[in-house]
Formats: C-alpha cells, structure tokens, sequence
C-alpha cells in the first residue's frame, strides 16, 4: 500500500551474468474491459493462472496479480470514474510494453504486457495478456505470448460479458486446467529458468496431430553475457534504443542529457501516447548508465494511482502515459528532467552536461549520430558500446587508486570499503586527467549507484589474488594481462621479435590487465588493438624519461648549431662587405662614381644574373658597359681571389700541421673564438684586408668542404645522439628493451 516500492534496473539485473535461479515465469493473468455500474468503461480481470512448480497456487504470486490488475497496471492510460481515458477501436495492431513491481524482500518482477483486438467486426475494447517473471527477457515473453491471440478470447468472453456477476467466472476467474491455453503455458513456465541460450519448446496443443500445422514452438533464452559479449546480451534481451533516438528527435543531444541526468541520479519523467515507446524508452535510460544500476524508484509505466509519486524528493526513473500530462501538470515538482517522446522536447540540466569530459563525449557524441543517420535501424548493441566505453574511459582509473587497509595510509571515514580494501577517492579525483573528468567524478562521489559499483568491485577485487595484484604500485606485478600480450609478446613470429620485446612484458602486461579489467568493470569487449595501446600505455613513463634525455640532447645540439650559424652569418657578411667596398673603390677609380656600374639591383632577366655570375669567374666584367675596356679578374676581389687566398691558407696549415698540430676545441665557443683568431690573423696579412677561413665554417658546421680537414669527433654533431630514438630509450624503461645499433 501507498507509495510502489523502488525497481532497480532490469536491464543490468541480468547483465551480470548470475546463476538463474527460480521457475521461468510466475504467473499469468488476462484483463480486458468492461462496463461499470456508472457506465464508464473500466479493466475487468478475465483470467489467471500462477506456477508454483507444484500444480498449487501461490499466494505471493496471486498477491503480484491482484495488485497489477487492482492498480491498472495493464492499462496505464486509464483514469477512474473518465468516461473517455479507454475507448474501443476498430483497427489497432498488437503493441507490447512492461512495468515493474518490487516485493517486501526487494525482489523485483516485471510484467510482460501485450494487447490486441479481440475477434470481432466494429469498435471493440483491447483485451491484454501478461506474464509475470523476474526474468528481464523482453523478446522471450513477447515472443511466447504471441500465439495466445486467438486462444484466450473465447476463455475470457463468458467473464467479460457478465456485468452482473452472476456466472463463476465473474468472481474466479481462473485458467481452467483442461484448457489448451492452461497446457501451452503450463509446459511452457513451470520449468527451471534454462541456460543462457538454450532451447524452450512448448506443444500447441490447437493445432490437430497429423497435421502441417507446427505441433511446438521452439524458443531461446537470450545470452547473459556471462561467456560472451554484455552488450549483445543486453541486445539479445530486447532492450530497444530507439525511442530516444528516433522519433521525434532530430539528434543525440537528449539522449546525452538524459544520460547524464541519470549518472548524477536526478528526478526523470519520460512521458508518450504509446505505452509501449514509453516503457521501452525507460528500460533503454536505465540501460544507458550499466554497468551503474539505477537504484531508486523504478516505473516504466506509472498508473494513474501513482502519479504522487513524481512528487517524490528522492530520485525516480519512471515513464506516464500523455493522458495524464494535465495531472501530472499540476503537481508539485522541483528539478525534474522531463522528455515528451511524441514532441522531442526536454528539459535538462546544464551543469550536468557540462561535467561530463569532453573528448570522451564528443567521441560517445559522434556513434550515436552515426546510428541516428547512417543507417536505418538502431545497432542496439553498439549503442549500448557506446556509452559503456565512455565510462570506462573515464572512471576505469578508479583501480589505481584502491589502497589495502593494510597499508600506512590512513583510511578516511566517508572512504568507500569493502573486505580490507578501500577507494583512495581523493587521489582518484585529484590524478584525472582533465578538470570535467574532475568535475564528474566529483559529482558521482555520494550517488548511491557509484557507491554499489564501487563496493561491488572492492569486494572483487579482495577475493581475486590477481587483482588484488593490480593495486596502487604494485600493478606491474600482476599476470592478468597475459591474454591481452600474449599474441604480442611470445606469441608466435621470429625469436628476435621476441628478444626485442621481453622488456616490455611486465609493464605491458600491468597495463594490458587494467584495460582489461576495466573491459570486465565496464561490460563490453576489448578493443582489438588493446595489446599496442597497452605497449603505448607501458612505455609512457619511461618514454617520458627518454623524451627529456632527447630534449635535453636536442637542446645542446641546437645552440651548437645555432652558434655555428651564427658565426657563418656573420662571416658572410664580412665578405660581402668587403666585396662591395672593394667593387666600389674600383668603380670610383675606373668610373668617378661610387655606384656599381651595372648593379644588380633591379635587373630580373635570367641572362642579367647569368652575366653577373660570370663576372665572378674570369676575365670580362658583365656589369661594365657594352664595349668597355676588359679588366682584369684581379682588379677586385672575387671569387677566384677567395680561392687562391685559400689555396695559400691551406698549404701553410699543411706546414704548420706537420710540425705542432693545433688542439681541436671541445666545444662550439672555443671553436668559434679559434675561428676569430684566425680570422684576426689572416686579415691582418692577407692583400687587400679579407680573408675567409672556409675551413673553419665546414670545421663547426658538420658539413665540411672538399678542402677540409677530417672534423674532430669533439665538435662533430653526431646523429645518433639526436636520435628520436636514443640508445638509452625502451618502452619497457630499461636500456635493453631496444638496442640502437640494429633499430
């Protein structure tokens, strides 16, 4: 009585792969419609019949049937005493839709709606067959109550049509037990919940022996997930995205904002003429945040007697029918996320949107407006994918920080603990990799789902040595990763692949298993390139460190060079200075003017630059004018001048060598500063004032001319040593993980 109790998600009840225990359905009842004293049409129960594995009637089970019948379960639109809230139709095709009751012990049971027309011409009232089970297999039951159609009308006719309650089916109507329903339903339900997949087959017994009629119906129990995919197990159950993804919706942004309503536990009203949308577009919410189950108030379809309940100040997830969009107007509410499924419109929580990350939702953003437009029915489970990879993304780290009660840390008294392990919440938050992981995970500490998951896994985590392995520090010492690394690491190819990766395997196989464990955490399959991202993962720290060690390499080889470029700069424009003085000074002597006659200043043809150039080689000077006297190479200085100075440079260094070779500098100053000296020296003797030792430019450049001698192995820049791979650098962060002289 009063308010209905809290439903957790069905849809995660399952996914975790627990045994089955328990018959396959627990009762099943039929209501239709019937005239009251008033004349206002109202729902009449017609039949019923439960499975206490026995052949006797349970009185939990008749209690779940009485209060789905008495508080229109069945029929979620109707409204007592309104003569127009069930109208008969003439057409209509079969819908089906769920709701969900919870018993004094917490167990939840989900009822298994299907209305159709009954056999007949004109306006006529639906009648609606459900099945009760604690099984969240919505296409099983659907699917098991499809062939009653035509069976259950002619059972439940006597009791529709007595408005006076005189026959005994008014006041007990019960399945009889010779009836072919009774048999179909009975073989078919009173079973042992089977295996994962395995074969349910039931006989019709409507259908004559000898026949071609099919004689049974053959049908499967969905996949758990427990040996196979989780998320195609939640697809395989008949958990349906597309009620909030299509439709009256253009894109993904109200199925993102109802996500995260749902992550930070808000009040959620999903509201549709169509019962079934309604109910499956619940179901699919609640879907949304697995592995998280939703741990409040849970109603698919919320009856008319209920409504007080989105008055509530705890959180809810519950879906109502638009006829009761006036009432529910009316009520008093506070910070209720509300989606219309026949308009599209939401209302939601800025904040909320603004605390998930931002990569990770761009990425969750972009698959779902892939299965919005590009193609034409919803891949339920990469959907489900989609938003389980997002949270693991971003709360997969938690085991990082799980700390055993053991340790020297001190345990805070809000700390989530589970059997002698503990969440070092504090440090999960303040290591996230951006400020909105921060921020979610800030909002996610104190909501009753993370802490179930939390202690879920804590207490996983204590009874597994190999995980217990993986905690803080000691994550490297675990071997769960060796499924992930074993076709990586060892797993086939030639020995010296091998060798070269055997440094990698404790790190790798660290990281390996957290990716791994959080594809367990978070239910959904390892990517296939998992092993590389694991070698990417493990090689972080120790590329960190040979990062610097070549940063800091780089840095000296670049202020080496950038000193030798310098002093080429500034040696080259002496030269040309003394160029330009010397064909100035000749210019005035031969001219009067200080201008270069035929200056290439201006001049743009390929033959005026081509004559320039030739100038410098021989004996006629293009830039004089057509027809002047010839000159001289030697008049000014040139480049043959440069050579012949260089020539008689080299053969003195010669003679010196031989007798007293000088000290190679060590390093890019004190070359520089032997440079200058020499150039001191020969400005000071050479004719004309210049000279240009082209040997010490090649000497501290790396690059040495033909003339050059051999650099010294103190100011020649090695390229190994500015290698993007430097000898010192593994993955692995040991020096033998690669060696330098065969990468």
């Amino acid at each position: 009585p009063g308010l209905p109790p809290s439903v957790s998600c069905a849809d995660a009840m399952a996914s975790r792969g627990e045994p089955r225990v328990g018959l396959l359905a627990r009762a099943f009842f039929c209501v239709g419609v019937s005239v009251d004293a008033s004349g206002a049409p109202a729902p009449k129960l017609l039949l019923r019949r439960t499975f206490a594995g026995d052949g006797k009637s349970n009185s939990s089970d008749d209690q779940l049937v009485s209060v789905a019948y008495e508080k229109h379960f069945c029929f979620p639109e109707y409204v007592p005493g309104a003569l127009t809230s069930l109208v008969p139709e003439t057409h209509a095709r079969p819908s089906t839709y769920t709701f969900a009751l919870t018993e004094s012990d917490g167990s939840q049971t989900i009822g298994f709606c299907r209305r159709f027309l009954p056999p007949g011409d004109g306006a006529r009232y639906p009648i609606v067959t459900c099945i009760l089970s604690k099984l969240p297999w919505f296409a099983f039951f659907w699917e098991a109550l499809e062939p009653l159609d035509a069976h259950v009308w002619p059972l439940a006719r006597p009791a529709l049509f007595d408005t006076g309650g005189a026959r005994p089916e008014s006041t007990n109507p019960a399945l009889p037990q010779n009836a072919h329903v009774t048999r179909y339903l009975t073989e078919l339900c009173e079973r042992e919940a089977p295996p994962p997949r395995a074969e349910v087959s039931a006989s019709t017994p409507w259908h004559p022996p000898g026949t071609a009629l099919p004689q049974r119906v053959s049908l499967y129990a969905p996949d758990d997930g427990a040996t196979s995919s989780r998320v195609a197990a939640t697809a395989a159950r008949g958990v349906r995205f597309a009620p909030l993804l299509r439709g009256a919706f253009t894109d993904a942004q109200c199925c993102l904002a109802l996500f995260a309503a749902l992550l930070f536990e808000r009040r959620v009203i999903i509201s549709g003429v169509d019962a079934g949308a309604v109910s499956r577009a619940a179901h699919a919410a609640a879907a949304l945040i697995a592995p998280f189950e939703w741990q409040h108030i849970f109603l698919p379809l919320l009856p008319h007697p209920f409504l007080e309940v989105c008055t509530a100040p705890m959180p809810f997830l519950v879906g109502v029918h638009s006829a009761h969009a006036a009432a529910l107007d009316r009520l008093p509410k506070e910070e209720v996320f509300r989606v219309d499924l026949d308009t599209g419109e939401y209302t939601y929580f800025p904040a909320d949107l603004d605390a998930l990350p931002s990569k990770p939702r761009r990425a969750l953003e972009q698959k779902l407006e892939f299965q919005i437009r590009g193609q034409n029915r919803i891949d339920d489970a990469a959907v489900a994918r989609a938003f389980r990879v997002f949270l693991s993304t971003t709360v997969s780290a938690y085991r990082r920080h799980v700390v055993p009660e053991t340790s020297e840390r001190r345990v805070p008294e809000n700390a989530l603990v589970a059997d002698g392990v503990w969440l070092d919440q504090n440090a999960f938050e303040a290591h996230a990799a951006t400020r909105r992981t921060k921020m979610m995970l800030g909002n996610l500490r104190g909501t009753r789902l993370y802490e179930v998951f939390v202690r879920g896994r804590l207490e996983a985590i204590a009874r597994d040595p190999k995980q217990t392995g993986l905690m803080g520090a000691r994550l490297g010492n675990s071997t769960a990763g060796e499924s992930v690394t074993g076709s990586l690491i060892g797993g086939g190819g030639s020995s010296s692949g091998g060798d070269a990766m055997s440094g990698l395997n404790s790190a790798v196989s660290a990281e390996a298993a957290l990716l791994a464990y959080a594809a367990e955490d978070f239910q959904h399959e390892l990517p296939q390139d998992a092993a590389l991202t694991a070698v990417y993962r493990a090689g972080s720290a120790s590329a960190a460190a040979g990062a610097a060690s070549a940063a800091a390499a780089t840095t000296r080889a670049a202020a080496h060079a950038a000193k030798s470029a310098a002093w080429g700069a500034k040696t080259s424009a002496k030269m040309f200075d003394a160029f330009v003085g010397s064909a100035r000074a000749y210019g005035t002597k031969t001219y009067g003017n200080t201008s270069l006659a035929g200056s290439t200043v201006g001049m743009h043809g390929k033959s005026a630059h081509r004559g320039n150039y030739g100038a410098f080689e021989g004996g006629h000077d293009d830039d004089s004018p057509v027809g002047g006297p010839a000159r001289s190479a030697g008049a000014f200085v040139g480049v043959d001048r440069f050579r012949r100075d260089d020539e008689r440079r080299q053969s003195l260094t010669e003679d010196a060598s031989a007798s007293k070779p000088p000290p190679a500098p060590s390093t890019a100053t004190t070359a520089a500063a032997a440079a200058a000296a020499a150039l001191a020296r020969r400005h000071n003797s050479s004719p004309g004032g210049l000279s240009i030792d082209v040997n010490a430019r090649a000497y501290h450049s790396g690059t040495p001319s033909p003339t050059a001698p051999a650099p010294s192995p103190a100011s020649n820049f090695s390229p190994t040593a500015f290698s993007p791979t430097p000898s010192n650098f593994s993955p692995a962060g040991s020096a033998s993980g690669f060696d330098s002289g065969t990468g």
